[in-house]
């Protein structure tokens, strides 16, 4: 551990005196192919523990789901064991349940359908009814729209929940982003003399979205040719879930950016990550940088940063509520995993998360980096000169293809201009 921590002061010190990474001082071990082969053989072992014991403590059972759905692995019997836990449904915490059903999604999403169905029907716990009834909609898709609609009225009509006021809007919402109203977003001042990042996705997040930033003197940071810098972004979670949901899609809104950081932990690697925040994850001194109106958590401060043509855009707030309902530390970072669980997604060679923004990075065999689009990120982000400001994603688009910089390089022109 003091190893660890002596690196990591060095390479903050590197980074702080050199404002830049350098691809040649990035190496994970984790990376490493022997390292890779060892992961592989631990995570068969954890599979068959839960697949074959029993009284598994509640925390690990989720733990290992988790890992197993992100990784987007699927073990010989797992299928089974989720229909078999989840037929006992009713014997199960809640919380387990929405874990067996977002792991069915993410790995098995067109199966099961009769008792997912049964679950939706039947459950009284109106979290596990949004769970299935993502399930059974394939979300961000809204098929079978007619039965979860008479579900709804029926059994949870008289539920008065934050999650349920965020799930109906979203259900019954067909709006999309003004498209015409892009440049006024990214023109938007925030807070003078901050750096914002926009990250532009698609409300289906297969399709990668893509980051650019713009500099406190309101130009955004180009490269050394001249041309908007940019790099590819994936804000897709394992199974690809609404963003107030735990362990969903990266929420659209509004998060606070406070600096970078260097985690120890090997999934995500050696390369810094721009650091955060949610609302309510913080104190809102912290989340406005000190210049918030209320001492408390208030809707108003939050909005008095958006433009004012969008602030009755509610799918910008949907950050404040996903962090009032409990959603913690989503960040900007690079991956280290083994990018071959990945190979027949369409998003490969990204990597999903748990509802953070993740960039690609691919690393070989010894475990040295060949492409860091973190890298790139950190590097404009720390050519700011400022590293607190403000992150805002939004979706701009239906469309089933990535975003691209000659479909948004207009919006920006326009913005600088402004």
């Amino acid at each position: 551990m003091k190893k660890v921590l002596i690196w990591i002061f060095l390479v903050i010190t590197s980074i702080t005196a050199q404002n830049k990474i350098e691809l040649a001082h990035l190496h994970s071990k984790f990376a490493e192919m022997s390292y890779r082969r060892q992961y592989k053989k631990q995570l068969e072992l954890k599979a068959q523990k839960l697949l074959s014991e029993k009284n598994i403590p509640l925390s690990e059972q989720i733990s290992l789901l988790n890992e197993i759905s992100l990784m987007n692995y699927k073990p010989i019997g797992f299928y089974d064991y989720l229909l078999s836990q989840l037929e006992n449904f009713r014997n199960n915490p809640s919380e387990l349940n929405n874990r067996l059903l977002e792991s069915l999604k993410a790995l098995y999403p067109d199966s099961a359908r009769a008792l997912v169905l049964r679950i939706a029907k039947t459950t009284d716990v109106f979290s596990t009814f949004v769970y299935a009834a993502c399930v059974l909609m394939h979300y961000p898709a809204k098929e079978d729209s007619v039965l979860i609609d008479s579900l709804l009225q029926r059994e949870f009509v008289h539920t008065d929940t934050l999650l349920r006021k965020l799930f109906t809007e979203e259900f019954y919402s067909r709006e999309e982003f003004p498209k015409d109203k892009l440049s006024s977003l990214l023109a938007a001042e925030f807070q003078k003399g901050k750096t914002v990042i926009f990250s532009l996705q698609r409300r289906n997040r297969i399709y990668p979205g893509i980051t650019v930033i713009r500099r406190p003197d309101g130009k955004f940071v180009r490269e050394e040719d001249g041309k908007i810098f940019w790099v590819p972004q994936l804000a897709l979670a394992a199974a690809n879930l609404p963003g107030y949901l735990k362990n969903g899609n990266t929420p659209q809104g509004i998060f606070s950016v406070v600096g970078f950081y260097i985690t120890q932990k090997e999934s995500i690697g050696p390369t810094p990550i721009v650091l955060t925040r949610i609302p309510f994850g913080k104190a809102p001194s912290i989340f406005f940088h000190g210049l918030n109106k209320h001492k408390n958590w208030a809707i108003e401060d939050y909005a008095e940063l958006l433009p004012v043509e969008l602030r009755d855009y509610k799918p910008l707030y949907e950050s404040y509520f996903a962090g009032k309902l409990g959603r913690r530390l989503l960040v900007m970072h690079g991956s280290t995993d083994d990018l071959s669980f990945y190979k027949d997604k369409p998003y490969y060679p990204f990597t999903p998360t748990h509802g953070c923004l993740s960039t690609v990075e691919i690393w070989n065999e010894q475990g040295n980096v060949v492409r860091s689009d973190q890298a790139r990120l950190i590097n404009a982000f720390f050519s700011t000169k400022e590293l607190k400001g403000f992150l805002v994603v939004v979706n701009i688009g239906d469309e089933r293809k990535p975003v691209t910089i000659d479909e948004i390089r207009p919006y920006i022109l326009s913005a600088e201009k402004h």
